[in-house]
C-alpha cells in the first residue's frame, strides 16, 4: 500500500513538471505566430539553458527579449505582450474561480458555495448586499409585503410569499409592519384588528382604494356607515356548503391544550355532524341564527328533524340534501345519552356567543358581499372584542373563509390561476383571534392563487397550543419568509429562530505574554449567529428577517409616524400608489 501511494505521488509530481514545461512554450509559442513572428526553438530547447544564452543578444544596454521566450522578430510587440498578459489572466481566473467554487467562496464577500455532494455548507452567516440583491425596490410592488429597510433600500417579499411575523405586545407589530402594508397594498384586504386605532390609522386611505366595511359583532367600535352584518347561514341553503361552515366553525372550538389529540378530532367531527344540518335546516326553511341556538341550547332535534321532513315531502326526489341532513341529525340522536350531551355541550361553545343581543343582531341578516367585495378592491376590518376575543373566533373564521373560498374560485377563472389583484390577509393575534383549520396549506398555496398571508402570532408556544406541535411545524415551514421582532421571551421560540439563524465560525485570539514578549494564538470556533438572549434583546424597531434559503439578516421596521409618505397617506395629503 505505500508503495503504491508512492508511485502516484511520482507521477503527480512527473504530471506536474511537464505542465510547468509545456504550458509556458505553447503561450509563448502562440503569441508569437498572433504577432506575427515565428517559434525559433523546439520545447527541449526552451529548457535548454545553454540554447537560450545562444539566443542572447544586446543592443546597447536594451535587451531584445522575445528572443529569450522563443520568438523571433514579431512584427506587433504590443500584440505579443497582450497576448501573454490576456492568457496569463485568463489562467489565473480560471484557477481562482475553481479553487472558490470547490471551497465555497471566501467568508464574508457573499459567495456561493457550490452543492458538492458530501461538501454541503456547515456554517451560516449574515447575508450581504448580493444576498438581498432580489428583495430590494426602491419603492413598494404589487403582491409583495415590505418588511423594512436595509441601508437606503427597501427590503420586500417576491411575488406569492406568505409571512409569518414573531413578536410580542408592543414590539412595533401593528405601527411598523400591518399599517405601513396595509395602506400600501393595492389590493383586496382583509385585516384583524385588535385596536380601533388601527381602523381610524388606515380606513381613510382604504377608501381610496375600494369600499371599506367593519365587521364588529359585538358592536365595540360603535355604529358606523362601514358597519356590515354577517350570518354564518349565508349559502347554507346547500348543505355542502353548509357542512364546510360547519367545519369553520369548528375551528374555533379549541382553546389550549393540544390540538393535536384524537379527543379533539373526534368532538371536532361530531360537531360538524349536528351543526351542518340544522345550518341547511335553518337557511332553507327560512329560520335565524337564533333559531339554531335554541334547538342547540335545548337539545332540541324534534323541531328541525319536522322541518326537514316537510322539505321532503314538498320536494320529492329533486334534493337529497333533507334525506342526508336527517340522517345526520338521527346518527348524532341515537348516540348514547352520555355521548349525545357531550356533543351538544360542545357545539354550545360555538353558539353561546349568540347570546348576546349585538352578537345575535349583527348574525340576523347577512349583507357583506364576498364578490363585490374582491371585484371593488375593498378592505375588510375583523374588530375584536377587549374582553375574551376567542369567544367570537369562529365567526371572524367563517367571514374570513368565505371570503378565501369565493377568491380561490375566482382565481381558478383567471389567467395562471390567480386573481388579478391579490388578496392581502392581515392576521394579528392570528392563533387566538382567527385559528384557521387549513392555515397550513393556505400558508403554503395562497399566495400562488393569490392570497398573500401575513400571519402574526406573539410567540411559537402559542402556534403549538393551537394547532398542536406537528401542524405548528408545518405552519412555519410553509410561510416563505419568517421575521422575529424584539422582546421575545419564549424559550421555546428563541431556540427555533436561534436554530434557523444558525452557527457561524469566529476566530478567538489568545494573548500571553512571556518576559515583556506578547504572543498570540489563533482558534476557530463555530457558535451560535444569534442566541436566544440576543434575540430578546434586539434593538427596538428592528428585525430578524429570515426568507427561504437566504441567508439571514436584520432590517429596520418602518413605523408610519416616522416616514413622511406614511404620515401622508393617514392624513389623507397624499396620493395612493398606481
Amino acid at each position: 500500500m505505500p508503495r503504491a501511494r508512492s508511485r502516484r505521488g511520482d507521477l503527480l509530481v512527473l504530471s506536474a513538471l511537464v505542465v510547468a514545461w509545456l504550458l509556458p512554450w505553447s503561450l509563448l509559442t502562440a503569441a508569437a505566430m498572433v504577432s506575427g513572428g515565428h517559434p525559433v526553438i523546439a520545447p527541449l530547447d526552451f529548457i535548454n539553458p545553454v540554447r537560450l544564452v545562444s539566443l542572447y543578444r544586446a543592443d546597447g544596454n536594451a535587451i531584445v527579449w522575445w528572443h529569450l521566450v522563443g520568438a523571433a522578430a514579431p512584427a506587433h510587440v504590443w500584440l505579443f505582450v497582450g497576448f501573454i498578459v490576456s492568457a496569463v489572466l485568463v489562467m489565473v481566473a480560471g484557477v481562482v474561480g475553481g479553487v472558490l467554487a470547490w471551497t465555497g467562496g471566501i467568508p464574508g464577500i457573499g459567495a456561493t458555495r457550490m452543492l458538492v455532494p458530501g461538501r454541503l455548507q456547515r456554517t451560516s452567516r449574515w447575508a450581504t448586499w448580493r444576498d438581498l440583491r432580489a428583495l430590494q425596490v426602491r419603492s413598494p410592488r404589487a403582491g409583495a409585503l415590505v418588511l423594512g429597510r436595509r441601508g437606503t433600500h427597501l427590503i420586500a417579499t417576491q411575488p406569492e410569499t406568505s409571512v409569518l411575523v414573531i413578536g410580542p405586545t408592543r414590539s412595533g407589530k401593528t405601527s411598523g409592519l400591518v399599517v405601513p402594508n396595509l395602506l400600501e397594498w393595492q389590493g383586496p384586504a382583509i385585516v384583524t384588528s385588535t385596536k380601533s386605532e388601527l381602523v381610524d390609522l388606515t380606513a381613510a386611505h382604504r377608501r381610496s382604494v375600494g369600499p371599506v366595511a367593519v365587521y364588529d359583532p359585538t358592536g365595540e367600535v360603535g355604529p358606523s356607515a362601514d358597519t356590515v352584518s354577517w350570518s354564518p347561514l349565508a349559502g347554507c341553503g346547500s348543505l355542502d356548503v353548509a357542512w364546510t361552515v360547519a367545519a369553520w366553525l369548528c375551528a374555533g372550538l379549541q382553546q389550549g391544550g393540544a390540538r393535536g389529540d384524537n379527543d379533539w378530532a373526534h368532538w371536532a367531527e361530531s360537531g360538524k355532524l349536528l351543526i351542518a344540518p340544522l345550518l341547511y335546516t335553518a337557511a332553507a326553511c327560512d329560520r335565524t341564527i337564533v333559531d339554531v341556538r335554541d334547538w342547540i341550547a335545548c337539545f332540541d332535534l324534534d323541531t328541525p328533524m319536522a322541518l326537514l321532513q316537510q322539505l321532503a315531502t314538498a320536494q320529492p326526489g329533486r334534493d337529497a340534501d333533507p334525506e342526508r341532513a336527517m340522517a345526520m341529525l338521527t346518527s348524532v340522536d341515537q348516540r348514547p345519552e352520555k355521548e349525545r350531551g357531550t356533543v351538544f355541550s360542545t357545539v354550545m361553545r360555538i353558539f353561546n356567543v349568540f347570546n348576546e343581543r349585538a352578537v345575535a343582531a349583527s348574525a340576523t341578516t347577512s349583507g357583506f358581499d364576498p364578490d363585490r367585495f374582491l371585484r371593488e378592491r375593498g378592505t375588510l376590518y375583523l374588530c375584536t372584542p377587549r374582553q375574551s376575543p376567542e369567544r367570537i373566533a369562529s365567526l371572524f373564521v367563517g367571514i374570513l373563509m368565505t371570503v378565501v373560498t369565493r377568491a380561490y374560485t375566482l382565481a381558478a377563472r383567471q389567467p395562471g390561476g390567480r386573481l388579478q389583484a391579490e388578496l392581502g390577509l392581515f392576521l394579528d393575534e392570528l392563533a387566538n383571534v382567527v385559528p384557521i383549520e387549513e392555515l397550513p396549506a393556505l400558508a403554503s398555496q395562497g399566495a400562488g392563487r393569490g392570497v398573500v398571508l401575513m400571519s402574526i402570532i406573539q410567540d411559537f408556544s402559542q402556534l403549538r397550543a393551537r394547532y398542536g406541535a406537528d401542524r405548528a411545524n408545518s405552519i412555519l415551514n410553509n410561510h416563505g419568509c419568517k421575521m422575529v421582532l424584539p422582546g421575545i421571551s419564549d424559550p421555546e421560540t428563541t431556540d427555533v429562530v436561534a436554530k434557523l439563524v444558525g452557527r457561524g465560525v469566529y476566530t478567538d485570539v489568545q494573548v500571553s505574554h512571556n518576559e515583556g514578549r506578547a504572543s498570540r494564538s489563533y482558534s476557530l470556533r463555530r457558535d451560535q449567529m444569534a442566541s436566544p438572549d440576543a434575540l430578546r434583546q434586539l434593538p427596538d424597531g428592528t428585525g430578524v428577517v429570515l426568507y427561504r434559503g437566504k441567508p439571514p439578516t436584520i432590517v429596520r421596521l418602518r413605523p408610519w409616524y416616522a416616514e413622511r409618505r406614511l404620515a401622508e397617506l393617514v392624513r389623507g395629503d397624499a396620493a395612493p400608489a398606481a
